[in-house]
């Protein structure tokens, strides 16, 4: 057997590399931490605002293009409606659409989604958005011409429901030709 007659360890640079970290270490790297996470979280949270809006306006958009490409085919007989009264509380208040949408077949033209009429489309909820119809209905008809409501003229406010400032809202624009156009920080078309 080797015995070593190494000197006790000091507080020399060498020992403490073994030891490991020391409690005010710690505590100074999670302030650190907690400081950045404060200064990033509310640039996040614009960023998150401003995705959820772009995701509600495109599949909007997408939702009006259907039911117009719908309407010219089928000649007329579609309807865009928001989502039935009893599946959310927001439904309740004329013009609002936070609660989704549903595109269908109408062919009895009485606006409601009967039983042999087909669904075309249905658009969930949308977390953290509000969606408002400014000319304040639940329901759009679409004619043979591909107009909603007969004026073809419409327009969509949507807006994050955490921050409504006109800088995160997009406002979507139907001309009467059926011309979509997105408009940013504005509330009207």
């Amino acid at each position: 057997m080797h015995q070593t007659n190494a000197p006790p360890c000091t507080a020399s640079l060498e020992c403490r590399r073994h030891e490991g970290f020391a409690a005010l270490e710690w505590l100074v790297v999670v302030a650190i931490t907690a400081l950045l996470a404060a200064v990033s979280l509310p640039a996040f949270q614009a960023v998150m605002d401003r995705h959820r809006v772009r995701l509600a306006v495109e599949e909007l958009t997408a939702s009006l293009y259907l039911a117009r490409v719908e309407a010219l085919q089928r000649g007329g007989e579609i309807v865009m409606r928001r989502a039935p009264v009893d599946s959310c509380s927001s439904a309740i208040q004329p013009g609002h659409w936070d609660c989704g949408w549903i595109v269908f077949a109408d062919l009895n033209d009485n606006n409601l989604l009967d039983r042999g009429e087909q669904l075309l489309q249905t658009a969930p909820r949308t977390d953290g958005v509000s969606i408002y119809f400014t000319a304040n209905h639940a329901v759009m008809a679409v004619d043979r011409q591909g107009q909603f409501n007969g004026s073809g003229s419409i327009s969509f406010i949507v807006r994050p429901l955490r921050d409504a400032r006109a800088s995160h809202t997009v406002a979507l624009c139907m001309t009467s030709g059926g011309r979509l156009a997105t408009r940013q920080g504005v509330t009207a078309c």
